[in-house]
């Protein structure tokens, strides 16, 4: 229905503060399982990683403050020996 849609769409333009960070760290899960999929699909393997410092990964990664690092996706090829 329309007017849930654009209910929801209205909500989340209308968030601030923390909200807007939840929501968007919850999010940002999807294009993740994407990288995962499309890597395997091409024989890449990937970690998907939490626990990390953002602060740190920002400082690192030159970040602009309204940018805060949630989830890492390491990427690469399996040894096989």
């Amino acid at each position: 229905e329309v007017g849930k849609f654009k209910e929801m769409i209205t909500g989340i333009v209308g968030m601030k503060g923390e909200s807007i960070k939840d929501w968007v760290q919850k999010q940002v899960y999807i294009p993740a399982e994407l990288l995962i999929l499309a890597a395997a699909e091409k024989g890449i393997d990937s970690c998907p990683m939490e626990g990390f410092d953002p602060a740190g990964v920002a400082k690192v990664l030159e970040l602009p403050e309204y940018m805060f690092p949630t989830v890492l996706v390491s990427l690469g090829y399996r040894n096989m020996e």
